[in-house]
């Protein structure tokens, strides 16, 4: 595994390393997130965002305010920026150093004293550790730390005249601070004294969520402050919790070296090493536990679990990975929730009740069930799933809800006025960006993989049933390039309207009737799709949504929500979608020696930027169509990540990237 690393001059730079984001998970839905700089640009950077109950958020502590107090002498560590653009104080002009691995670290320097600092977050627990270590000082020192919390929903942000928070000292070391009715406790320990001095910081903003035209000022409340001794050589925790809990913890052993967790995801994995490694380590921030069942956040630092997205990922996060009895706890929980042949494209924050509005996430549950059967061999795993499986496929034929149903072309079509079905799904008000109704190219690409993957998986239990599959795929093949080819132009229409208008624009979804496991593109068509896609829509960072030459192309993702979502999917750049791109590139151009190095040069960007831009250690969501490409959405996307490491196993034989 690579260390992310940033120094001294870097990190000093509030422009660069306020755009460097970090991120730990506690494998509950739950985070911390902040910046290299130490600035919390964002309504989600926070030092404990707790997920009590599922993914549903709370962000509690926003930041410490950390003074080290040096004969005499007070040096800030931290930093924030107020409305009229002052920052203050700068604690970034003493960071030293920053690493990413095995727990953000930040050393800390100015004349004669060294200060090591790491955050951790314990897994299985809403928990956040502080460690702190005077490397070297001239003399004894004191830390003093101020809490600052922020008592609200990760979506929201608080105005003090809206807080009252109420604050018992325990027994030592713990306080216990309640908010307002319904916010989890928070639950605060650390050496040394508790100095009991309420306060306000008033007018704290974060850019990020200004620039993106949503609530960006806040208020801050300051319970107190912990005086801690500080001598050399010595371990200082501060904690912060949703309950007391084992204080200092000795399950971080030795925080300075590979986490025991980190150690078993690559042992799981096969011990690979260099950006893989790092992939593998990043993977594991998506997978959480919800009720006890295994699910796949889509991104951080706001989505929650997404079915689409839990599909896509499962090869990738789960199985190229070794973590297939995950695998099938997330199939069987997303199974177990199937309706009138769909699968939950979303559980809601604060909700259990299902949004079942998608037309590919069922079909994408059916790749992924075979994905799980090539990996494993786990017959008896399909056998359980089969049921959801049949249904499905029985859904699509007979007709199901939001006008999906299967023609007699064996073409999926699918129409529902203020909805959007496909994975294109921005939405502003109840402006649809991109309805797609009719008959998208990828769900009827999607329907064909879907069918032969039922007929290979169920012949030994439910023989007349995939004959029957098989005899409705070959249907959807007959029928699928005489509808969707574009002679004039040598590609595929992107969606047939229910009345038969072609919409020719050229976009990235008509890729899976190449890429998919059994694709419906093959030979000198298979070719001609992807240079097209290649000539227009690839960029070092994946594909553009939209061809720039189309008329509707937005070159920037930008602005606030109704401007972002216009460009969502009208040109913006998808980094998941090199996935399916080398896949498609590879079945067209032959999966040979020349092909492998050619892909390898494809996803080295991404690899570059998952090391050194936005969200360290991970991949972005998306990025701007227009160079320089600059990265945007969640700084953290599961599918992003996940298709790196499809690609890993299943295009590159788990060879090490350095190497190919």
């Amino acid at each position: 595994m690579r260390q992310i690393t940033f120094s001294g001059t870097q990190a000093c730079d509030p422009k660069e390393s306020a755009r460097l984001e970090w991120l730990i998970t506690n494998g509950l839905g739950g985070f911390a997130s902040g910046t290299v700089a130490g600035i919390n640009t964002r309504r989600y950077h926070g030092l404990l965002v707790a997920a009590p109950e599922g993914p549903d958020r709370y962000l509690l502590l926003a930041q410490l305010h950390e003074q080290l107090q040096i004969a005499d002498k007070n040096r800030h560590l931290g930093a924030f920026i107020y409305r009229d653009g002052t920052i203050h104080p700068r604690g970034f002009d003493h960071i030293q150093r920053f690493c990413l691995y095995p727990y953000p670290t930040w050393f800390y320097a100015s004349d004669s004293w060294l200060l090591k600092k790491q955050i951790i977050m314990d897994h299985g627990q809403n928990t956040v550790f502080i460690a702190y270590r005077l490397l070297s000082a001239p003399s004894k020192a004191r830390l003093v730390l101020r809490p600052l919390v922020a008592g609200r929903h990760y979506h929201a942000t608080q105005r003090c005249h809206q807080a009252c928070f109420t604050i018992e000292e325990h027994r030592s070391p713990w306080i216990r601070i309640h908010g307002h009715e319904g916010l989890p406790s928070l639950w605060l320990a650390s050496y040394g004294e508790f100095v009991h001095h309420e306060m306000w910081y008033h007018n704290v903003i974060y850019t990020e969520e200004s620039a993106r035209g949503l609530d960006y000022e806040e208020d801050l409340f300051v319970p107190g402050e912990f005086c801690v001794d500080l001598t050399v050589g010595d371990d200082v925790w501060f904690a912060a919790s949703t309950e007391p809990t084992e204080f200092p913890p000795s399950s971080v052993k030795d925080h300075d070296k590979i986490t025991p967790r980190q150690t078993r995801m690559l042992k799981q994995a096969g011990c690979p090493s260099g950006p893989v490694a790092n992939l593998i380590i990043a993977a594991d921030a998506y997978v959480i536990k919800r009720r006890n069942r295994t699910s796949i956040i889509a991104g951080y630092p706001w989505f929650t679990d997404w079915g689409r997205d839990a599909m896509i990922c499962i090869p990738g996060l789960l199985l190229a990975t070794g973590r297939s009895e995950e695998a099938l706890d997330v199939l069987i929980r997303f199974a177990e929730a199937e309706k009138d042949g769909l699968i939950p494209n979303r559980f809601p924050d604060g909700s259990e009740t299902p949004e079942y509005n998608t037309v590919d996430t069922p079909l994408w549950f059916i790749y992924a069930c075979h994905k799980y059967l090539q990996y494993t061999d786990d017959v008896a795993g399909i056998k359980t799933l089969w049921p959801a499986i049949k249904s499905i496929i029985q859904g699509y034929r007979q007709g199901t809800l939001f006008g999906i149903q299967a023609d007699e072309k064996g073409l999926i079509r699918a129409q529902a006025p203020g909805l959007q079905l496909t994975w294109m799904d921005a939405k502003a008000g109840d402006w649809v960006v991109t309805p797609r109704s009719g008959y998208p190219v990828e769900i009827s690409a999607l329907w064909y993989n879907a069918l032969r993957c039922a007929a290979s998986m169920g012949r030994d239990w439910d023989a007349a049933f995939c004959d029957a599959c098989h005899e409705w795929a070959e249907v959807t093949h007959r029928h699928f390039l005489p509808s969707f080819w574009l002679c004039e132009k040598g590609y595929l229409a992107d969606v047939i309207s229910l009345n038969g208008e072609i919409d020719s624009s050229l976009r990235p979804n008509q890729l899976f009737a190449v890429s998919l496991p059994y694709a419906l593109c093959h030979g000198e068509t298979a070719r001609r799709i992807v240079m097209k896609v290649w000539e227009n829509l690839l960029t070092p960072m994946g594909l553009r949504s939209l061809c720039p030459q189309d008329p509707e192309y937005q070159p920037v993702y930008a602005g606030d929500q109704r401007s972002r979502d216009g460009a969502y999917h009208q040109g913006t750049v998808w980094a998941w979608l090199i996935g399916p791109f080398v896949s498609a590139y590879r079945h067209a151009f032959g999966r040979n020696r020349s092909t492998e190095i050619m892909a390898q040069h494809m996803i080295a960007p991404l690899l570059d930027h998952m090391m050194n831009e936005a969200g360290l250690g991970h991949v972005s969501e998306v990025f701007d169509g227009a160079p320089p490409h600059r990265p945007g959405g969640c700084f953290a996307q599961a599918w992003s990540v996940a298709e790196l490491l499809r690609l890993w196993a299943e295009e590159f034989g788990r060879k090490d990237l350095e190497d190919l």
